[in-house]
């Protein structure tokens, strides 16, 4: 496998990437090296860094499949009249006030709010009409080059940006299952949202392939996006086929999933899988992207964990917007993974230009030869694996991959379960300390749990852990008390509200801490405002905390006027 990867005769392809400043403004550095500074208004929604779009994600913003309302209808993705944008190119030419909602297209803005403003300029009938040559045109697509190999029924490209360095001639392009002409990630390095898949005989053959290279790989990387949540029914960004996407029609090993809020969804299989690959020695770190605690959820070790972008379940590590900073241990954590990984699959991620995508790409660079120097490259290992990819749509770094997969993560990782005899069992709730009786499919309302049926154990809710007042790791394995029960005074350990105090609330119906933190804000006038603000505190922390397997916990707790009440432990 690893001769496969360093006699591949491909080079690195050039990708333009899109930086991210602390301050929230991002510029691309293009292919010759020269700077191009993006407009202010080319920001995520909700102003965050991470790739999980939180409104979405609750129905509040209307982007998620399910609030999206009634779709356009598409024109058949198999219809070969015309040449791609031959319609359109004619409609323009009659109105070139047309290229007005051409522009629109270009600039992100959805496909239904364009269609809503042509209802009412030129009717109902002209409105799908032009949406429909809007679909099929090349030249809408922020991708360039790769548009012409976007519009096909078969994917086009290079070999690499089909199957990877190391695939098989012999296979089968991927074909499209979901034609979207939007851009998935307007503002980012990123095509169009059309989605692709393997035949099944390939898609067999790349696993088989993927389990070689986890079982060579030494410090395996898993690198996780917003896909990877979205058949647990928790939305992300770069979907844009609304209910017509592949995890919306269920098209996988398991449909998109129902929950009630985004805090209470269920591990999906993907999460089992690499969850199982932990337990066996194939994961050394996880980089998630996302703040949604699936993976934790599903038994993945909390100090294999790296939360970039923040966590929902951890209080000192809150999600972290664009005018804020990443967290420095963690960012620390992310250069090691850099420089040390010798295979990084990414899953479910758009690799359109966030900080965290140089893992992805160093390592595929460090695995591969280049024409200006020998193997291996300066500061490369001689195993270097090099990078997979695991997703629907296509991606700026495909064509540097060793592996590149187009299917449902769940799919994959189902495959993936068998090849590397992998016990999964998808409906089982990991253990954790005092956890309650089901994985996590409830709100924190008591009457939803009533009406869902929880089953609540006996809960614990003190502990004793190896740390020190800092939330430190102890010497000697010295213990102290965390007191978790209602009402007990904890403190924040790390993050941009270190050092400050939280009263515990108890826990929610899925058996999490609830922890409210009191902010104070002075204004000009000297006058003080407090508000309070509710985080949570995952189960499983109280698992790892008490084996001491991470090096910082998020709280400690704060010992009280009676000595013997709380504080060092016997």
């Amino acid at each position: 496998m690893l001769a496969q990867i360093r006699n591949a005769d491909i080079s690195l392809r050039s990708v333009d990437s899109v930086i991210t400043r602390l301050d929230g403004t991002k510029y691309v550095e293009k292919r010759d090296g020269k700077i191009e500074q993006l407009a202010d208004e080319m920001k995520d929604e909700d102003g965050s860094w991470a790739v999980l779009d939180e409104n979405a994600a609750t129905g509040v913003s209307g982007s998620g499949p399910e609030t999206q309302g009634q779709e356009y209808e598409t024109s058949n993705p198999h219809q070969q009249a015309g040449g791609p944008g031959d319609e359109l190119a004619r409609l323009l030419a009659d109105d070139r006030t047309l290229q007005a909602y051409v522009d629109d297209i270009q600039d992100g803005v959805p496909f239904q709010v364009v269609e809503a403003r042509l209802v009412g300029s030129h009717g109902i009938a002209f409105a799908k009409h032009f949406i429909d040559a809007l679909n099929e045109d090349a030249a809408i697509s922020a991708g360039g080059a790769q548009s012409a190999a976007e519009d096909s029924n078969v994917l086009r490209g290079e070999f690499a940006e089909l199957h990877g360095r190391i695939g098989n001639r012999d296979w089968a392009p991927p074909t499209l299952a979901t034609r979207c002409g939007e851009i998935a990630r307007p503002g980012y390095n990123s095509g169009r949202a059309h989605e692709y898949l393997d035949s099944p005989e390939v898609l067999r053959a790349k696993v088989k392939m993927l389990a070689e290279l986890f079982r060579a790989a030494k410090k395996p990387v898993i690198y996780g996006g917003a896909g990877l949540s979205t058949s647990a029914g928790v939305s992300d960004y770069a979907t844009r086929a609304g209910s017509n996407s592949m995890v919306s029609r269920g098209g996988g090993a398991s449909g998109a999933g129902k929950v009630l809020s985004p805090f209470a969804a269920r591990p999906s299989l993907g999460h089992h899988v690499i969850a199982g690959l932990a337990r066996k020695g194939h994961v050394w770190r996880f980089i998630q992207q996302n703040h949604d605690g699936l993976p934790q959820k599903a038994g993945m070790p909390q100090h294999l964990m790296n939360e970039i972008h923040g966590g929902w379940f951890d209080p000192s590590n809150p999600v972290v917007k664009m005018s804020g900073s990443l967290r420095s241990d963690l960012f620390a954590d992310l250069l090691a993974c850099e420089q040390q990984a010798d295979l990084v699959v990414a899953v479910g991620t758009s690799l359109s230009g966030m900080n965290a995508d140089r893992v992805v790409s160093t390592c595929a660079s460090k695995a591969q030869p280049t024409k200006s120097s020998c193997w291996p490259p300066k500061g490369a290992s001689e195993t270097t694996l090099g990078s997979v990819i695991v997703s629907l749509q296509r991606t700026p770094h495909d064509a540097n991959s060793s592996l590149r997969i187009y299917a449902l993560i769940d799919d994959v990782m189902a495959m993936l379960a068998e090849e590397l005899e992998i016990d999964v069992n998808e409906n089982a709730p990991p253990k954790v300390a005092g956890a309650a009786s089901r994985p996590a499919t409830h709100q924190p309302d008591p009457l939803i749990q009533k009406l869902i049926g929880g089953q609540k154990l006996v809960d614990t809710d003190i502990f004793q852990v190896p740390y020190d007042r800092d939330g430190l790791r102890a010497p000697h394995n010295a213990k102290r008390v965390l007191d978790l029960r209602e009402g007990a005074q904890v403190m924040l350990t790390n993050g941009p509200e270190e050092g400050q105090r939280a009263t515990v609330l108890g826990r929610n119906a899925d058996g999490h801490w609830r922890l409210r933190i009191t902010h104070r804000q002075v204004s000009n006038q000297g006058t003080v405002k407090e508000f309070g603000e509710v985080r949570l505190l995952g189960s499983w922390w109280a698992d790892c905390a008490s084996k001491g397997t991470v090096e910082q916990i998020p709280v400690v707790t704060v010992p009280r006027s009676n000595p013997a009440e709380a504080g060092d432990a016997a």
